[in-house]
């Protein structure tokens, strides 16, 4: 319990010191798309098939599709196709201790889709590690943590697709 509040404050105070650095987006540098991240918090979000669906209409290959998810009730997932975040995989200080974070956050993505709107602190932690070049999001979280932000209720799946892919389209980047 003590450990749990600890990984806590440190990631308040990380995410704090993260956020004061403006990461400026530079749509030079993004090329076209061929690899996508995607952070879900499935007590917010259970239609995960869309985001499967999402990755085939921008032409990704299931190995340059990598989604985590979070939930309080594991149990609920297992067996799914959708590896899981929890705090166990973070140290007191942090530090990653391996299994499903350490292979999402070991390598480098074109598009990071944050589909959560709670600023629940091991997302936000995992989000600010992950090396994208674009960043997509809700309305309700925090601007600083997403690129492009879309005003849609995360269960209106079709609709965020759809937003998505037109400014992908309007970017040069599908």
């Amino acid at each position: 319990m003590f450990l749990n509040i600890l990984k806590k404050v440190k990631a308040k105070k990380f995410l704090r010191k993260h956020l004061a650095k403006q990461r400026i987006l530079e749509t030079d540098e993004i090329r076209s798309i061929s690899s996508v991240a995607c952070i879900v918090n499935l007590d917010e979000f259970e239609n995960t098939e869309m985001l499967f669906a999402l990755a085939k209409d921008l032409n990704i290959q299931k190995d340059q599709f990598n989604i985590i998810g979070c939930t309080r009730t594991p149990k609920k997932y297992e067996g799914s196709q959708i590896p899981l975040l929890s705090l166990k995989d973070f140290n007191w200080k942090l530090q990653i201790k391996g299994g499903n974070v350490k292979t999402f956050l070991d390598k480098e993505y074109d598009v990071l889709i944050n589909y959560f709107t709670k600023e629940k602190h091991s997302l936000l932690y995992v989000s600010t590690l992950t090396r994208a070049g674009i960043r997509f999001g809700f309305k309700r979280l925090n601007h600083q943590y997403n690129d492009v932000i879309f005003k849609v209720d995360t269960n209106n799946a079709d609709l965020f697709k759809s937003e998505m892919l037109k400014y992908l389209k309007i970017m040069n980047k599908i």
